[in-house]
C-alpha cells in the first residue's frame, strides 16, 4: 500500500484571503493527496466563499466554537488519523496564513531516503 500525503489547515476569524492563497498553493501540489480543512470559528461562510473546500479531495470539519490553536490542530489530526489507513502516511499541518512551497516534500522525500529507513511517521509543520 502507498503512503500519502496529507495537509491539515487550520483556521478562524476572517481569514478567508489567507485560507484562499493556502488551501490554492496546498492543491497545486500533486504530493498532497488530500486536504483536511479545520474551521475553528470563521465569521464567514467557508463553502460559499471558497469553492475549492467543495472538492473531492478536500474535507471540512466546522467546529461549533473556537478551541484556539491546539484544539483545531487536534482535532485535526483525529480527522486524519481517521481517515488514514496506513502508519507510512504522513501529515503536513499548515496554519491559515502558510503554505509549503512546491518542491519542499521533493526535498523532505530526498532526506528520508537518506537515512537509509522507512518512517514509521512523519508529521511536518509549517
Amino acid at each position: 500500500m502507498m503512503a500519502k500525503t496529507f495537509a491539515l489547515i487550520v483556521t478562524y476569524g476572517d481569514h478567508k484571503e489567507q485560507l484562499t492563497k493556502v488551501l490554492h498553493r496546498t492543491l497545486e501540489n500533486n504530493k498532497i493527496d488530500h486536504v483536511f480543512i479545520i474551521d475553528n470559528g470563521s465569521n464567514y461562510d467557508l463553502v460559499k466563499e471558497i469553492k475549492e473546500v467543495s472538492a473531492d479531495n478536500v474535507s471540512l470539519k466546522l467546529l461549533r466554537k473556537n478551541t484556539g490553536s491546539a484544539g483545531g490542530f487536534c482535532r485535526g489530526i483525529k480527522e486524519v488519523v481517521e481517515y488514514s489507513n496506513n502508519n507510512l502516511d504522513r501529515l503536513l499541518i499548515l496554519d491559515d496564513d502558510s503554505y509549503a512551497e512546491l518542491d519542499a516534500l521533493n526535498k523532505i522525500d530526498l532526506y528520508e531516503q537518506g537515512l537509509g529507513k522507512e518512517r514509521e511517521l512523519s508529521l511536518i509543520h509549517i
